[in-house]
């Protein structure tokens, strides 16, 4: 596990529910997904108040906002700037075709109109 997990883990937040094995193995590979992208930030990790483990990203103009969440799920929205080009709620499986999408698009400079067109 990422010592960035660990270390948010143990600080104790008042009113907060703990992350579970779920949502740590999830909040884990997400950011071993972007560390193998290059794109790992320090202090990108937070918990949130219903137990999950929040990461927000930054590349250039676009954000992404994701949370592995105590359900298995991975609750995500896009930005573009000021637009929101995308959000949903899927399993981690689901929401790595999403991520590595977006993040080929950034890579190969694609235009926010061609990107994904299909549901989540």
């Amino acid at each position: 596990m990422h010592p960035e997990i660990e270390a948010v883990i143990k600080l104790p937040v008042e009113g907060y529910s703990e992350p579970n094995e779920i949502a740590q193995n999830n909040a884990d590979k997400l950011i071993s997904h972007i560390t193998r992208k290059g794109l790992y930030q320090t202090n990108m990790l937070n918990k949130t108040w219903t137990g999950g483990l929040s990461i927000f990203l930054i590349c250039g103009d676009w954000q992404f906002h994701m949370q592995a969440n105590n359900e298995g799920r991975i609750v995500y929205i896009l930005f573009k700037g000021q637009v929101q080009l995308d959000c949903g709620s899927v399993y981690y499986e689901q929401y790595t075709h999403i991520l590595s999408h977006y993040l080929n698009a950034i890579k190969f400079s694609a235009s926010p109109v061609s990107l994904r067109q299909t549901g989540s």
